[in-house]
């Protein structure tokens, strides 16, 4: 056998043995390959087992769609007039926000529920406002507008098909409470709250990150007070890691105040910054075992950047002028919407650099849904990339297609997907 032969061998029993012992070995070499290609813009992707959900908007609004890894067929779920928002996915359930012009300038949104298993679509609330809902292990959250200048965190559960309201604050003269997205990982559930007053003709404003335990009934503050209470939003969690956006260092960035992202261990009581100074404005985060995935404009334009918590290194995924947005992570995969081709796609990188789950030799591409069949079943080819012989031995040693579905979780023990969010009524629309 030759030297050449030799090295090989011990590379790729480092390789493995890396990966069975929980090392991370990324595959970093490329931006990820199209997944989905469709007329219309493709966003707001979620993701749980073998079903990635997201929102089309090739018939004029934004409609539901699902991409099923195991059959590589996609399917329409809704095809309304209406535009739906965030749609979220845990097991068999799909939850989104639809918003309803009821004339006169009033505007409706509620909260759908769609069961895979039945295949039936369920309004939860009717005629009220309702902002972010999520949902993990048959439980339902969103916050609603309950009183005048309130607004508080409700929750369905799916198979008792009771509403219980997990906040019942009600503001008071002159005050303003307000509970913001919600978002949801088996029996914990994080929000931010600001709550605003008058007092002597001064005005006082406080913002928070909640943490409340579902099954305990309690609640804990993980963010500390700070004078100037800047605002510290859109948190995300997964297993014992919370994340969320925080101003509190005061930067300034292109006339803006520049967000950090923050994260809190629940596991160790200890919370990082991880973004440096160069960051700049970052949207949309989401969070997966020790991965947090969010966009970043530091460089004038957004790109998808990722942060390792367990190394403590941050990486740059994307390095584009054209705009990349609505980053996810689920497992080993990232996924983000790209304009690169005029529209946007969702793309995805496998961290692992593992590409067996797409087959065909072309991009995946659908045709526009007939809207005259009403079996909303579309399936479409998929595409092949080969894949260097180091990466596709530690990938065979990993797991083999035959015995192990792509989405196993054989090396990880979380089982429930990061949900993530971007850019609600509070902020601009990149995406529209």
């Amino acid at each position: 056998m030759k030297k050449g032969d030799y090295l090989l061998i011990i590379m790729l029993t480092i390789c493995s043995l890396s990966l069975i012992f929980g090392d991370h070995i990324y595959a970093l070499d490329d931006q990820g390959v199209v997944l989905i290609n469709d007329r219309g813009d493709d966003r707001f992707a979620d993701m749980d087992n073998e079903i990635l959900v997201y929102l089309n908007d090739n018939l004029g609004s934004d409609n539901v769609w699902i991409f099923n890894f195991t059959s590589n067929t996609k399917e329409y779920i809704t095809r309304d007039q209406t535009d739906q928002q965030f749609p979220r996915i845990s097991d068999n359930i799909i939850v989104w926000s639809e918003t309803v012009d009821q004339g006169d300038f009033v505007y409706t949104t509620d909260v759908y529920m769609y069961d895979l298993n039945t295949d039936e679509k369920t309004q939860l609330t009717q005629d009220v406002r309702v902002y972010s809902p999520d949902v993990s292990e048959g439980r339902i959250v969103w916050c609603e507008v309950s009183h005048e200048n309130t607004t508080n965190i409700r929750m369905y559960d799916v198979e008792t098909e009771q509403y219980t309201w997990l906040t019942s604050d009600k503001a008071q003269y002159m005050e303003k409470i307000q509970y913001w997205e919600p978002r949801i990982d088996g029996d914990r559930l994080v929000c931010s709250k600001t709550y605003s007053y008058y007092e002597n003709i001064e005005y006082f404003w406080e913002c928070d990150i909640i943490l409340f335990d579902l099954e305990s009934g309690q609640s804990t503050v993980l963010t500390p007070r700070d004078e100037k209470e800047h605002p510290k939003e859109y948190p995300v969690i997964h297993g014992d890691l919370v994340a969320w956006f925080d101003l509190r260092e005061g930067r300034r960035s292109g006339g803006y105040n520049a967000k950090d992202v923050y994260v809190y261990d629940l596991s160790t009581f200890q919370e990082t910054r991880i973004t440096s100074d160069d960051s700049s404005l970052p949207f949309r985060l989401s969070v997966y075992g020790d991965v947090i995935v969010w966009e970043d404009s530091r460089d004038g334009d957004l790109d998808i950047y990722m942060y390792d918590v367990s190394e403590r290194e941050e990486i740059q995924i994307t390095n584009d002028d054209i705009l990349q947005g609505g980053a996810l992570v689920y497992e080993d995969l990232v996924f983000w919407s790209d304009r690169r081709e005029g529209h946007f796609d969702i793309h995805v990188l496998d961290l692992m650099g593992d590409y067996s789950f797409i087959e065909a030799e072309e991009p995946i591409e659908s045709v526009e849904p007939d809207t005259d069949n009403g079996e909303g079943f579309i399936p479409i080819p998929v595409s092949s990339i080969l894949v260097g012989l180091v990466i596709s031995t530690v990938s065979m040693l990993r797991r083999s297609q035959s015995e192990i579905p792509r989405f196993s979780n054989s090396l990880k023990t979380v089982n429930n997907p990061k949900q993530l969010f971007f850019l609600t009524n509070t902020c601009v629309h990149i995406f529209e």
